[in-house]
């Protein structure tokens, strides 16, 4: 999310509350439901996210507040994320991925690298940046033979 200007001006708007007609506008979560009831369902079993007593919005638990994303945090992220390649070009999506890397869990996020073609189009690069949970994990994913 630290990336996200978009998504962070609209925690800013209501102490952190977003509304699921904002949430349904991010094509990744829409792609797994556009039903806000599914969604603020699973919700509410996290401990991570809350759910608004109206039940049309979401935000992160208090409890659990978003890092203080500075230098040193950076350097954490980085050095616990692995630059992988040699993906197909075509027909590589981010739920292909994920089942790749089902053996290699806990891994918390798989980035796809792209570039924008002469038509402006993204393209796969065939390559990805995978983060895993600790550093010992993306160390003993780097120490397996490929």
């Amino acid at each position: 999310m630290h990336r996200d200007k978009f998504l962070i001006e609209q925690t800013k708007l209501d102490n952190g509350w977003v509304p699921m007609s904002v949430m349904l506008t991010f094509k990744m979560l829409a792609s797994m439901s556009k039903d806000a009831d599914v969604i603020l369902k699973a919700i509410e079993s996290s401990d991570l996210m809350e759910v608004s007593e109206d039940k049309k919005k979401i935000r992160r638990s208090p409890n659990h507040p978003l890092p203080v994303y500075n230098e040193e945090y950076r350097k954490a992220q980085e050095a616990k994320t692995a630059y992988v390649k040699g993906f197909p070009l075509q027909d590589t999506n981010i739920e292909k991925l994920k089942a790749f890397f089902k053996d290699f869990e806990p891994f918390e996020n798989i980035v796809m690298r792209k570039y924008q073609d002469k038509d402006k189009k993204l393209q796969f690069k065939g390559s990805i940046f995978v983060q895993f949970k600790t550093l010992e994990d993306a160390k003993a994913f780097m120490a397996r033979e490929s």
